[in-house]
């Protein structure tokens, strides 16, 4: 559960971070019974990717690892 703006603030600091060369780690912490909708997860961090796909490239599809889902995006540039 993240606002619209805030979702935009998130990518934007991204964004600054990526064009800088480094690595950003995002995550989405589930709490209670939000971890049996993990799928929702999935969409938020994919919505992150794909706005950030001019200046950086996913390592990995988004995983869960307990009550938390985690995807690292790499600057485009990198290897």
């Amino acid at each position: 559960r993240i606002g619209e703006e805030d979702l935009n603030v998130r990518i934007r600091r991204g964004k600054e971070f990526l064009m800088s060369g480094n690595m950003v780690k995002y995550t989405v912490k589930f709490k209670g019974r939000e971890a049996s909708y993990p799928e929702q997860g999935v969409l938020k961090l994919k919505i992150i990717e794909s706005e950030l796909s001019e200046v950086a490239k996913s390592d990995a599809e988004p995983k869960m690892m307990g009550k938390l889902m985690s995807i690292t995006l790499i600057p485009a540039g990198k290897k």
